[in-house]
């Protein structure tokens, strides 16, 4: 008997079934520490633009990575409140795999924030439709006819992800973070395949 292996996308789907509720719980906490005062609250309105990578898992092949442009509108619509530290984010994401071919991300997101001083971490669920992953038969190798076709169907444009960004500091009307981690699933067949992305840098201004 061989050494069992644990596929990398049930890994994955563990990570995002257990880590949701923890991270949310610490949010809530961390944004009751920051209830009585937040200068940002006079700014409801931010743009942002980053970049970020990203790429499916199975346990036998991935697709290409991608390298991609993010842009992004966020929107805060309670000043005070029990949803004070709720922003809602809309986004597009454009580049290139890295097989030459174009990647197309358009995504829906709320994120609870939670800020103390100028560390403004915000953690919360992404629901996209992406174009990352079209016809994918394997990387860098093909896979069997019977996989290709499993793939295929498990493999839809729509995905759920749940987003931390740990590092994100506000200064004044700008703001600035980096290392933001997704991990998400497609709609159907969650565990089956795992979406990995990494936001490397990004850089926002409040209007």
């Amino acid at each position: 008997m061989g050494d069992r292996q644990t596929p990398r996308s049930f890994v994955g789907s563990r990570m995002l079934r257990y880590w949701i509720p923890l991270a949310l719980g610490m949010t809530w906490s961390t944004a009751a520490l920051a209830e009585e005062e937040d200068p940002s609250f006079a700014h409801p309105h931010e743009i942002s633009g980053g970049v970020a990578v990203a790429f499916w898992r199975t346990y036998y092949a991935s697709t290409p990575t991608a390298r991609l442009f993010d842009l992004a509108y966020h929107f805060r619509p309670k000043k005070k409140g029990l949803l004070h530290s709720l922003r809602l984010t809309t986004g597009l994401r454009i580049g290139v795999g890295d097989n030459d071919q174009g990647v197309f991300d358009f995504y829906l997101r709320g994120e609870l924030l939670g800020p103390i001083g100028i560390w403004t971490p915000t953690l919360g669920p992404e629901l996209g439709v992406s174009t990352l992953g079209t016809g994918f038969v394997g990387y860098p190798r093909p896979l069997p006819d019977d996989q290709t076709s499993l793939h295929a169907e498990k493999l839809t444009p729509f995905y759920l992800a749940f987003v931390a960004t740990p590092l994100r500091f506000c200064f004044s009307r700008f703001t600035v973070s980096a290392f933001e981690l997704s991990i998400g699933a497609p709609i159907i067949g969650i565990g089956s395949i795992s979406r990995f992305q990494l936001g490397i840098f990004s850089l926002g201004g409040t209007l």
